[in-house]
């Protein structure tokens, strides 16, 4: 059973104000009944093989006036689904739950004599509010009220999805119970999930260096592995040929996406086309000009374009592996050539897997934090004690902020930071979960 908390996420004390104003009746005349979720971060992103991420939050409950309120409840849903028709009309569908979490969030209860002595905005603690002996009275004064919330999401958790013929969705749905017919008090908000490949993976790129039946090499260069919709995907192809007279009539790019859905033990797949691009002078007047016999195989011809890849209002999704759906896409690049003895133009094709992210990722910072943000990470850190005492249990404070003297020296200077329990200047050392597992 959780109750309202304090501003900071770890606090135990219920907050008043000291006095109401005289306005304050006027100000909750203002307020409209009703919930409001707030999130601290409204996308979640998993990076790479990151083992979760938390998903946090307030609750707010708006009241304009004192309101009978039997308790508030909210719960974190995520469902997939897959549904199509064949050809012979035989429907196929399959529904599944990812993921099913429920906070219980308890009211302030009093006397409807006390209302006025309540302030019009309070945040409570998560063990301080629980229901007294006036059980049959659930009035709450008018104010606002906010109800912290956090979860930790398993970094296996399926991205978000909307395709054409089903969907991965996540979904906050909050309500606040009142007695007899009187309407709940109800809000619900979309999560969006997105993955992304971490940093050093992506950067590492994509090269494809290849002869093609001793007539030309080819080396084709793409900077990094994903790519967010919306944006270009910078390409350097380089072309050595090995004959002579080599006529180059241009090159096409297709981005094609295959969907393989699956229901019932069935699957369903769906490729398309969703991008192309035409470069016609890929080589001036379309002709490798003549070298000398000592120089073939030693010139090459370098060209450097943008792929512009269709952003997320398009019809095309972003590379997914769930459950029920999969996603992947595929860059097909058509080299058109024709040789001189026969004058006959063949088509070259060379293909790779490229990632593609959703649309929110872009302008995301994925890179590893500065040395003064890493400092968040010290165990004496408050924000460290919070996550690693969901993660450890109640011994983390104890068995991790502390002074470790006679330690490694270099590996205490690498992780110095300043500690309020152990003074300034204290050199912790982070968590040994093998220790802590022992």
């Amino acid at each position: 059973m959780t109750t309202p908390s304090q501003p900071s996420h770890c606090s135990t004390q219920p907050q008043f104000d000291e006095q109401v104003p005289s306005s304050s009746k006027q100000k909750n005349k203002n307020l409209r009944n009703g919930l409001i979720i707030k999130l601290i971060e409204p996308t979640i992103i998993f990076r790479g093989d990151a083992p979760g991420v938390f998903l946090r939050g307030d609750l707010i409950l708006n009241l304009n006036k004192p309101t009978n309120i039997k308790g508030i409840e909210m719960e974190f849903v995520g469902k997939t689904k897959t549904f199509w028709v064949s050809d012979e009309r035989n429907i196929f569908s399959e529904k599944r739950e990812i993921i099913s979490h429920k906070w219980q969030f308890m009211t302030p209860q009093i006397n409807e004599s006390s209302i006025h002595e309540y302030p019009r905005n309070s945040i409570f603690s998560i063990k301080q509010l629980s229901s007294s002996h006036h059980d049959h009275i659930n009035m709450v004064p008018a104010g606002t009220y906010t109800f912290p919330f956090e979860i930790l999401l398993s970094g296996n958790l399926p991205e978000t999805i909307e395709a054409d013929l089903g969907h991965v969705q996540y979904r906050l749905f909050a309500q606040a119970h009142r007695p007899g017919l009187l309407p709940k008090l109800t809000k619900q908000i979309d999560i969006e999930i997105i993955r992304v490949l971490s940093d050093d993976v992506d950067s590492e790129g994509m090269v494809l260096l290849k002869d093609y039946e001793d007539i030309l090499n080819y080396d084709i260069s793409i900077p990094n592995k994903s790519y967010p919709l919306g944006q270009t995907i910078p390409i350097e192809i380089k072309l050595i040929p090995y004959i002579k007279k080599l006529k180059i009539h241009g090159l096409r790019i297709k981005l094609l996406e295959n969907t393989v859905y699956k229901a019932q033990n069935e699957i369903f797949e769906i490729s398309k086309v969703v991008a192309t691009l035409d470069i016609e002078n890929l080589v001036q007047n379309n002709l490798l000009q003549e070298v000398n016999e000592e120089d073939i195989g030693n010139t090459s011809y370098q060209s450097n374009f943008n792929f512009l890849l269709p952003n997320c209002n398009n019809k095309i999704h972003y590379s997914c592996n769930t459950p029920l759906i999969d996603i992947k896409h595929v860059l097909e690049f058509y080299i058109i050539i024709t040789l001189p003895k026969n004058d006959t133009r063949t088509k070259l094709r060379i293909e790779c897997n490229i990632n593609l992210v959703s649309c929110l990722a872009a302008g995301q910072n994925f890179t590893l934090p500065k040395y003064e943000e890493s400092l968040l990470f010290c165990p004496c850190n408050p924000e460290y004690q919070r996550i690693a005492k969901r993660v450890l249990g109640d011994i983390a404070e104890d068995k991790y902020c502390r002074c470790n003297i006679g330690a490694d020296e270099n590996l205490l200077a690498a992780t110095h930071c300043n500690c309020d329990r152990c003074g300034d200047g204290c050199k912790c050392l982070p968590p040994n979960y093998d220790e802590a597992q022992a």
